[in-house]
């Protein structure tokens, strides 16, 4: 049985995210194949085979919009993909609960936080167990390995020292192989596999307690993890990562988790490098929270100037495409698809100009707001943007809101990776969205489905959402 169960509510969008590595190293690795698929509690298909869109190197995801017309109940959601040509499963509990229920999991919010814990304590989330010796079933067509919660990895199956390839299927969510005709009496079977501590479920459960934390020092906040400010992530994480330290270390005092790190001994020696870790993560959380509700007092200053005349503009549609650079990749990607990976803390470099010049310049922070209402800004060089009208375009040598634009007006849009003069065709009216922004520092502006506009400031921002 799956290990992990998310829940959300009929309507709610559902990311789901699944991580492919490699045995024994743990790094992660691309897999063409990545699959999803979704059945009901009778084996029913809810979602047939769909292929997941890749985030990083092994990390990828998909968005589920549960209908309002699905059942209140509990599925199983199937990843699969092959590994290094081994075909490779797991799954997990999605308990759909009904529509409008404030016990609905958020979608991106929630599937960022678990992913950067995850992060946090990487080395608790890739153990490695080499060549264990299974337990036979009486019917010798089963061999149960110790822990559960296999990383869908390539694991290295071995009957009688011989590694074996075929003949075999395993849920990774039990450790279980199970084989396809009976064992003989004289056979034995080992592993060499990857496993997780601790199951999403409990990550989330970190998570949620981290939150009741902060949110009792004055003063008062009622954050969840589906409407918290960016800003507070970090801080999040540092809790979420003492508290599931504390948990790992509590299980150290009993004899199964011992055998992990090699014994008594050598299990006693990780307590006390987990303690001083985990001290450290409830430092700087301490710490960072007392500064965050700080910055929450009211403040009486800089809101006397028109919003617009500030640093930055106010945000662009979920689909804006900008070019980023990941791990010295040169990447086009949805502006919502890079707010996830900083999450996962990532560093990120994006397309910007320094004078006549494009050069790509350090993200500080991305952040998702409220939906507003979007506007669709079309050049004469067939360049396409939505953005909100406040958002502030590079336009007749100086930057102005999006509003303030005319037919005609001088904008700097690329032609590949080259700056050149193009010219406003029309400002309309698209409807409204969820928006998302970033901070570039070193530059102030970066190119926006190739137009270049101004970056926003998180101080103006956060001066924004105390006032509102």
């Amino acid at each position: 049985m799956p290990s992990d169960c998310l829940t959300f509510a009929q309507g709610q969008t559902a990311t789901l995210t699944a991580q492919f590595v490699t045995t024994p190293a743990g790094m992660p690795i691309n897999v063409p194949d990545a699959t999803i698929e979704i059945f009901g509690p009778s084996g029913s298909v809810v979602l047939g085979p769909t292929p997941m869109a890749l985030v990083v190197t092994g990390l990828y995801y998909y968005d589920y919009v549960i209908p309002n017309s699905l059942a209140v109940n509990t599925y199983t959601v199937r990843f699969s993909g092959t590994i290094l040509g081994t075909p490779t499963a797991n799954s997990l509990y999605l308990q759909v609960i009904a529509a409008g229920s404030p016990y609905g999991a958020p979608s991106q919010s929630q599937a960022a936080a678990v992913a950067a814990l995850e992060r946090y304590i990487r080395c608790a989330q890739h153990i490695p167990v080499e060549a264990e010796l299974a337990r036979i079933s009486y019917d010798r067509t089963e061999a149960q390995l110790q822990w559960p919660r296999w990383n869908l990895t390539n694991p290295i199956i071995r009957r009688n020292d011989r590694i074996i390839e075929s003949g075999f299927a395993i849920d990774f969510d039990i450790g279980k192989i199970t084989f396809g005709s009976s064992l003989h009496e004289t056979d034995k079977v080992d592993a060499s596999y990857i496993f997780r501590w601790f199951s999403q479920e409990e990550l989330v459960g970190f998570l949620n307690d981290a939150m009741n934390r902060i949110n009792i020092e004055a003063p008062g906040t009622e954050y969840t993890l589906d409407n918290m400010p960016s800003q507070l992530m970090g801080v999040l994480l540092h809790g979420a990562a003492s508290q599931a330290i504390q948990a790992m270390m509590m299980c150290l005092q009993f004899q199964k988790p011992k055998t992990v790190f090699g014994g008594a001994d050598e299990a006693a020696k990780a307590f006390g490098n987990l303690n001083t870790l985990k001290e450290n993560h409830e430092k700087m959380f301490n710490e960072d929270r007392r500064k965050f509700k700080i910055a929450r007092y009211p403040r009486i200053a800089a809101v006397s100037a028109p919003e617009f005349s500030l640093p930055g503009g106010r945000c662009l549609s979920p689909i804006t495409s900008i070019t980023v650079m990941v791990c010295n990749m040169v990447l086009n990607m949805e502006i919502r698809e890079v707010f996830l990976l900083q999450q996962l803390g990532i560093p990120l470099w994006v397309m910007s100009r320094n004078e006549n010049e494009t050069i790509f310049a350090p993200i500080s922070k991305i952040w998702r707001t409220e939906k507003k209402p979007a506007y669709e800004l079309l050049t004469k060089r067939g360049k396409m943007v939505i953005a909100s009208k406040e958002h502030l375009f590079f336009a007749n040598d100086h930057y102005v809101p999006l509003s303030s634009l005319r037919t005609g007006d001088h904008l700097t849009s690329l032609n590949g990776h080259r700056p050149v003069d193009d010219r406003v065709v029309s400002v309309s009216k698209v409807g409204s969205t969820m928006m998302y922004d970033m901070e570039v520092p070193s530059t102030g502006n970066f190119f926006a489905d190739g137009i270049q506009c101004h970056n926003s400031r998180w101080f103006r921002y956060l001066y924004s959402s105390n006032m509102s």
